[in-house]
């Protein structure tokens, strides 16, 4: 029986999942955030300290995930297609269009309501297990 131990060195960088949102203003592509990026979502969400709230301001996450998720074009090279200066821009579309946008970043990146009721499914905790 032969081990199939990890190797960091066989680590290949995944293709990201990409989808076409057809919008008036001609297509935009949704592209799946990496692991950096979604980081960079969380930090940059993050309310401040002084604010009795805490944690992230999910307003400002979705503005982030749109301006690092959306781009040009499905090629590798496709320039985003939004800078935080459009976040104005970004909320001032028709919620048709938002809604298009929203919903695809949560399919590339396995969020849509499909896929987290899969995953909640088979994270549940058992009855009476420990948190």
């Amino acid at each position: 029986m032969s081990e199939n131990r990890f190797d960091k060195s066989r680590l290949k960088q995944a293709e990201r999942r990409k989808e076409k949102i057809p919008l008036s203003a001609g297509d935009l592509w949704a592209w799946s955030l990496t692991a950096a990026e979604m980081m960079q979502v969380l930090e940059a969400a993050q309310r401040p300290k002084i604010d009795p709230r805490g944690g992230v301001d999910q307003g400002s996450a979705v503005l982030w995930q749109i301006v690092l998720s959306c781009h040009d074009g499905p090629e590798a090279d496709a320039p985003l297609a939004f800078t935080t200066d459009d976040f104005g821009l970004i909320l001032g579309l028709p919620w048709d269009e938002f809604r298009l946008i929203t919903q695809a970043i949560n399919r590339v990146n396995g969020l849509d309501p499909t896929e987290a009721e899969l995953m909640r499914d088979f994270t549940a905790a058992r009855q009476g297990a420990e948190p």
